[in-house]
């Protein structure tokens, strides 16, 4: 290989990274900690995104006490998919703790496993099952996907809620970025990131969660796409008045959408343009006013499952289209209302 080209080739594989949309804020202040286990006192659940938090007071040997704070690996919405509800948590109980103690915080720790006073074990995290080998609630093993058995019964197509069929499906996704924008990723502040502070964000980051999402036509000209992440709700412009307006649009973190449907009903194709949310992902890959953003909506033959594939185009960030694709259920779920807690 000459000189010339191992260069090129060792600037494009420098610039391929992880597709991190949807991912969570960065958890790097636990890297390098190894698996420790505590022991308290509960004395406080938090139920609200982005994770579910905990208290507890731990005494040490020497009699003094202490409050450690305890970040769960999983939302609400993602522990509810495991069969961990809040109710499992009984404040005033001493408990068993697994996880990683925070390198740079003192007292905070990334929750994986609690063991509760009758034995049983919850899991907190999709990645893993039981640390003590207890009677286990949660964990990878019972992550739920029981599909509805009667959707092509119903008939409803596209229009029904689908939820996430896996977790960590934008890991499976590559972007190439430019070196403009890899450099402005890599200056980003996790820390102060808009998922600590609770603040909405917009397309296309917003399709990329875990959370539900329903489709649903509100008239002729109209389709609604409302999902439980942020109480987010989008207006798809079909038919002959769909076409962006020639002028006087102004930009919005969600956007100006465009659907048609494609094969046969089963596709809808959407196109939004008039973007100004400044962000791919979650930690900082930049976006321009330029982005255009393509979704296909795939439902399956028996109408039980969706395909969701987003292409975005953005040639001061990508040097090629971003594709991130995901599958979705019919699960029968339903919309809940989204409440987010700003990181103590």
């Amino acid at each position: 290989m000459s000189g010339l080209r191992f260069y090129r080739h060792w600037i494009a594989c420098a610039l391929l990274v992880p597709a991190a949309a949807g991912a969570h804020h960065s958890r790097t202040q636990y890297d390098g900690s190894e698996v420790q286990e505590i022991q308290g006192e509960l004395i406080s659940v938090s139920w609200a995104n982005p994770h579910a938090a905990f208290s507890v007071r731990v005494t040490s040997a020497s009699g003094e006490t202490a409050t450690w704070q305890l970040e769960s690996w999983g939302s609400p919405y993602v522990l509810s998919r495991m069969g961990v509800t809040q109710d499992q948590f009984v404040v005033g109980t001493e408990v068993r703790l697994a996880g990683r103690a925070s390198t740079l915080v003192p007292n905070r720790f990334l929750l994986t496993n609690m063991l509760r006073p009758d034995g049983t074990e919850v899991v907190l995290t999709t990645e893993g099952d039981t640390f003590w080998n207890g009677r286990q609630v949660g964990g990878r093993s019972q992550w739920q996907n029981q599909k509805i058995s009667n959707a092509a019964e119903e008939n409803r197509g596209l229009f029904r809620v689908w939820s996430t069929a896996r977790m960590g499906q934008a890991r499976a996704n590559r972007i190439m970025l430019t070196p403009s924008a890899l450099a402005a990723r890599e200056s980003f502040d996790q820390s102060k990131s808009f998922v600590v502070t609770c603040e909405p964000q917009g397309m296309p980051t917003v399709m990329n969660w875990v959370y539900p999402f329903e489709l649903s036509r509100r008239d002729a000209s109209t389709i609604m796409l409302r999902s439980e992440y942020f109480d987010l709700e989008r207006t798809i412009h079909v038919g002959p008045a769909a076409a962006v307006p020639a002028a006087g649009l102004a930009p919005s973190r969600l956007g100006y959408s465009v659907g048609r449907f494609e094969d046969g009903g089963r596709s809808l194709v959407v196109e939004t343009t008039a973007l100004n949310w400044p962000y791919y992902d979650t930690i900082g890959t930049p976006l321009t006013p330029d982005v255009k953003i393509t979704e296909r909506f795939t439902v399956s033959e028996d109408q039980s499952a969706l395909t969701y594939r987003q292409t975005v185009t953005d040639p001061a960030t990508f040097t090629e289209p971003a594709v991130h694709e995901s599958q979705h259920l019919a699960l029968g779920e339903t919309i809940e209302r989204f409440v987010c807690a700003p990181e103590r």
